[in-house]
This record gives structure tokens, C-alpha cells and sequence, in this order.
């Protein structure tokens, strides 16, 4: 069994790769605070739409439907993770709001970002 230290890399992960990956959707496991960056992605316009999905599932899902140019381009074209150290104490074991980072989108046609690594 693996284990997720970090549910936002996970998640920002899921979306790049799927992305790569030409899919049309990504699942994700299910939290507040994803949900809440699914939001925020969407409202920015990294994504074309999400939905939160609990049945058949205990946990529940958000479904990120990607969004991509024209010419089939990823909205999101690199990911960098920008830590300051800080550690906030967790209400409980796996909550995703023990720790604090900063992560950077860019999307397509940003020229500060290397397109064959994404930073």
C-alpha cells in the first residue's frame, strides 16, 4: 500500500500526466481541499470543468474534465512546486491542510517554461 504525503502534488501530478496523456478526464480521491483547487482551477480557466462523484465510491472522487487548445495542447503545460518550509499542525492524521506549499501553473505559450521538462 502506498502512501500520499503530499495530496495537492498528487493531485496537480494526476492532471499534468493526464494531460500528457491526452485524456479527456482524471479521478482524483476525494477531499475538501481538492475539491476547493478544482474549483479554483476551473474559475482560472486551467480546466475545462469538475464534478464531485460519491456514489459507488466511499470516499468519493472529483472528476477534472481537462481542457486543451486547438491544436490539442494541455491548458496546464508545467508545474513547479515552490515550498516555504512552513508546517502547520494537522487536525488529524491525513489531513490535507498539515502542510503549506505554493505551486505555479503555466499554461500554454508561457516562454519562461521549458517545453520538453514543463519548468
Amino acid at each position: 500500500m502506498s502512501f500520499i504525503t503530499d495530496p495537492i502534488a498528487d493531485m496537480l501530478t494526476r492532471i499534468r500526466n493526464a494531460g500528457v496523456a491526452k485524456l479527456e478526464t482524471v479521478d482524483i480521491p476525494y477531499s475538501k481541499i481538492k475539491a476547493e483547487l478544482a474549483r479554483i482551477l476551473n474559475e482560472e480557466g486551467y480546466i475545462r470543468n469538475f464534478e464531485i462523484r460519491k456514489e459507488g465510491n466511499i470516499n468519493g472522487i472529483v472528476r477534472v474534465h481537462l481542457k486543451y487548445s486547438k491544436d490539442r495542447k494541455s491548458s496546464i503545460s508545467g508545474i513547479r512546486r515552490v515550498s516555504n518550509g512552513l508546517q502547520f499542525p494537522q487536525d488529524e492524521p491525513g489531513d490535507d491542510e498539515g502542510s503549506f506549499h505554493k505551486f505555479c501553473l503555466t499554461d500554454v505559450g508561457d516562454p519562461s517554461i521549458d517545453d520538453n521538462t514543463g519548468i
